[in-house]
């Protein structure tokens, strides 16, 4: 092997060991998030969104999105990670079941921004997203889309546009992206 192949695998693994470290770290911090909790109803106030959004900052699109799944995967195979330390079917498909099944993508949006003025609309855009696959999902399960959205989005607007904020002003903070170029700080090794 050439030296600069052999750099270039080292490179490559320390990359992925990184990104899976980083992985486990935002699962796991998602699931806390998701623990601190106030009831408003049937959709909880919790800090999941922050976490879900902060995926998008710390790992490429793919990686993102897995990450999110794997969250949501856990959940399903009976980890208590949802808020109030429930798991199961009856949560994925309960009343906040759309919001959760909209992380991953969420998150895949998110982290899919070249540039950091790119960042702050793509965050606008997976709020959104969250708010009509989730407020959707509870209007279908209370049978009524108002009461869907009034319940389920607008109790949580500012509170929410308060989180990614915070995700904006924290990927801004770490320097995700660099000044002169539209690719993110976070390295990416290069396809083969």
């Amino acid at each position: 092997m050439k030296p600069i192949e052999m750099s270039e695998n080292r490179e490559l693994r320390k990359t992925n060991t990184r990104e899976l470290a980083l992985s486990g770290l935002l699962v796991s911090l998602t699931a806390a998030g998701s623990q601190i909790s106030i009831p408003l109803g049937p959709v909880p106030f919790t800090l999941q969104v922050f976490f879900v959004f902060l995926t998008g900052v710390f790992l490429p699109e793919k990686k993102a999105f897995l990450a999110q799944f794997l969250y949501l995967l856990l959940g399903f195979f009976g980890f208590p990670v949802f808020s109030g330390f429930r798991s199961g079917l009856p949560v994925l498909f309960g009343p906040t079941g759309g919001f959760l099944l909209a992380f991953p993508f969420v998150a895949f949006l998110t982290a899919k921004a070249r540039s950091f003025p790119a960042f702050q609309v793509f965050c606008l855009l997976g709020l959104g997203f969250l708010y009509l696959i989730g407020g959707c999902w509870l209007g279908l399960y209370l049978g009524n889309f108002e009461k869907g959205f009034l319940i389920g989005v607008l109790p949580f607007f500012g509170w929410d546009l308060l989180k990614v904020f915070f995700v904006v002003r924290i990927a801004k903070k770490i320097g995700r992206f660099k000044a002169d170029t539209t690719e993110p700080l976070i390295t990416r090794p290069k396809e083969f």
